[in-house]
């Protein structure tokens, strides 16, 4: 077989395989204190790499990220099977404390997870991986409010 063949089936299959970032990908994250008021951060990621920041009473920071860094964060959605998780995990014993949510769009589909004071991994290995890459384009891009100062 020529060479030029199989290095053309090596490219095709490379290319088939490696996913893209859907142009409806969106992920909403929100952390923070579970009563907004001591401290609360949103961050929206957009498929065109937009990211928007709101953090207690800062200003709204925009900025791009690469699409190497929104491709980071798909993948870890897509390993995490995001969209099969429960909407809401709660531990009744705690009041107030640390929440989260989570809202994903993705081909035409579109999920939201909610913690209130309880682990859910899918949602922590997402956070980490778009944390990593949003503090890589700009350190800045959170500055803690009220309780999460301290």
């Amino acid at each position: 077989m020529p060479r030029w063949l199989i290095l053309l089936f090596l490219l095709i299959f490379l290319f088939g395989c490696t996913r893209t970032v859907p142009g409806d990908f969106k992920l909403a994250y929100g952390f923070g204190s579970c009563n907004h008021s001591w401290g609360w951060t949103d961050a929206v990621v957009l498929a065109n790499g937009i990211v928007t920041v709101n953090s207690g009473n800062a200003p709204e920071k925009s900025f791009g990220i690469s699409y190497g860094e929104l491709k980071a964060i798909y993948d870890e959605v897509e390993k995490s099977d995001f969209f099969s998780l429960q909407g809401k995990y709660e531990n009744p014993n705690v009041i107030g404390g640390y929440c989260t949510k989570m809202e994903i769009t993705s081909n035409g589909e579109r999920k939201q997870v909610e913690s209130f004071n309880a682990p859910v991994p899918a949602i922590s290995k997402i956070s980490e991986v778009l944390v990593a890459e949003l503090n890589l384009r700009d350190s800045g891009w959170f500055k803690p409010t009220g309780s999460q100062a301290r």
